[in-house]
């Protein structure tokens, strides 16, 4: 499940643009949400926030990780 994720995450990256979200839902809850502003040197990828909530929301937290999914929405 972990790499399904990862897919899908590197899949958004391609086509993200300001103001655009993903919301990282567990059980239908969003646990984790991260917005795209603009990028810079400093910027984390939404691939690098993703590794992180699955190690600290996820892993952490004793979660199944087969019932997290992701949310994006795009800015209108």
């Amino acid at each position: 499940m972990e790499k399904k994720l990862i897919r899908q995450i590197r899949k958004i990256e391609k086509t993200i643009q300001c103001g655009d979200t993903i919301d990282l839902m567990y059980e239908g809850e969003s646990i984790a949400n991260y917005e795209f502003v603009e990028w810079t040197i400093d910027s984390k990828t939404p691939e690098d926030w993703l590794r992180g909530c699955i190690f600290f929301e996820i892993k952490y937290r004793g979660r199944d990780i087969n019932k997290v999914s992701l949310k994006f929405t795009r800015y209108e």
